[in-house]
C-alpha cells in the first residue's frame, strides 16, 4: 500500500518583461502595455527568429493520492497506521503487517 504522486494538470507560465516605471504608475497604460506585449508575443511565436527574452515555465499540478481508490491522500490513518480511505488500501496494509 502506498501513496502515489500524480500529475493532474499542466499549465504554462509566461514571464513578460516589466513595463517601464512611467507605465507602472498609470493603471490604464499598464493594461495597454500588457495587451500590446501579449500581441507581440503572439507574433513572436509565429516568427520564432525574435531575440526577445520571454521565459516559459512548465508548471505541473500534482496531487498525492491512494494508489487504489485515487482519493486525495491526507495521511488519514488510524492509530496503528492503517489507511482509512478504501477497503483495498486496508487489505494491502494488513498484508504488510502479516509479512513482518
Amino acid at each position: 500500500m502506498s501513496k502515489v504522486q500524480k500529475v493532474k494538470g499542466i499549465r504554462l507560465e509566461l514571464e513578460i518583461p516589466e513595463p517601464p516605471y512611467c507605465i507602472q504608475v498609470k493603471e490604464n497604460l499598464h493594461t495597454q502595455y500588457y495587451e500590446r506585449e501579449a500581441k507581440e508575443l503572439e507574433e513572436f511565436i509565429r516568427d520564432h527568429r525574435s531575440c526577445d527574452q520571454y521565459r516559459v515555465t512548465v508548471v505541473k499540478n500534482t496531487q498525492t493520492e491512494c494508489e487504489f481508490c485515487e482519493s486525495e491522500w491526507y495521511d488519514n490513518l488510524d492509530n496503528d497506521g492503517c489507511p482509512l480511505c478504501c477497503a483495498k488500501a486496508v487489505e494491502e496494509w494488513e498484508k504488510t503487517i502479516t509479512r513482518k
